[in-house]
């Protein structure tokens, strides 16, 4: 539940109307996302035979996405009750081949005003069509754009994701942004802090300035960890979070500094310890249960 709270922070500070459900969540619906995902790879294949067209596309997608929601209910996040939205995604947003990759994913989006939302993922889900009428994946690009404003990710840190999507996709030789950051992580030393953090020889108290304030979000990577606006959104964060439980932004950001790490090892720049793998939950239950024996 602590990296419900977590994430849906962004809400209450008011800087997005949802959050992305995280895997580890979105697992109790498992069975009914990947029945979904089936019926829309099967949708996909009928398009790409031309049996059918993109607007039949649309509706059949559009249908299945009504049935999901019926059936995943509320979801409750300290006392309020957010409504849970599914939406898929025909094409894949992530990899970048340089061409346009049809591999259906369902993503869940918990918010307070689901109307919203909807109109918000109408326009992700216009912008893949555009996409897959043009044939380029450079288009995709624009995807992202627009689900990285919907969650309320800086403009800045969206525009350079986007910007490094396109160009990869367009065959340029440009360093993924996770790549970037990963690098920046490591010449900051938050590997070091992370180690001490999860060994229990710091507590978050003790390294909380370390901790970078634009981490504010799971699934995030600003354009620099040093990049002011992410930082002033983390504050916002920080300062509604603060109220329900002391420490719980910095246990967080700790959390996607798991996830960086994480990219590190991939990369082969460090050697993976256990806690890189972990929930976000068990990231920050441990980070906090460490910070409340100190005290």
């Amino acid at each position: 539940m602590y990296a419900l709270i977590f994430e849906s922070s962004r809400i209450f500070a008011g800087l997005s109307d949802c959050f992305m459900l995280h895997p580890s969540y979105a697992r109790k619906f498992d069975s009914l996302c990947r029945a979904a995902e089936s019926y829309a790879s099967r949708v996909i294949r009928e398009f790409a035979s031309g049996r059918i067209g993109l607007k039949d596309v649309e509706e059949m997608i559009g249908e299945v996405e009504g049935e999901v929601e019926s059936r995943l209910g509320r979801l409750e996040v300290e006392g309020h009750e957010l409504f849970l939205i599914p939406h898929i995604f025909s094409v894949n947003r992530i990899v970048c081949s340089g061409r346009i990759e049809f591999s259906p994913e369902i993503q869940i989006y918990a918010c307070l005003n689901p109307e919203k939302v909807r109109k918000e993922l109408n326009k992700l889900r216009k912008a893949e069509i555009k996409a897959i009428r043009s044939g380029k994946a450079s288009n995709v690009s624009r995807v992202n754009e627009l689900e990285g404003l919907m969650l309320g990710y800086p403009e800045c840190c969206v525009r350079e994701f986007s910007r490094r999507k396109k160009l990869r996709n367009s065959g340029k030789n440009v360093r993924s942004l996770e790549g970037e950051i990963a690098e920046e992580y490591l010449e900051l030393g938050l590997n070091d802090v992370l180690e001490k953090l999860m060994k229990k020889e710091v507590t978050i108290e003790d390294v909380g300035d370390r901790i970078p304030k634009s981490l504010f979000a799971f699934n995030f990577y600003p354009c620099s960890l040093k990049c002011r606006s992410a930082e002033k959104a983390g504050e916002k964060c920080k300062e509604v979070l603060d109220g329900r439980l002391k420490g719980l932004f910095e246990a967080g950001a700790v959390a996607a500094m798991c996830d960086i790490e994480a990219i590190c090892v991939k990369m082969g720049k460090v050697k993976g310890k256990d806690y890189v793998y972990l929930s976000p939950d068990e990231v920050i239950s441990r980070v906090l249960f460490n910070f409340a024996d100190s005290a």
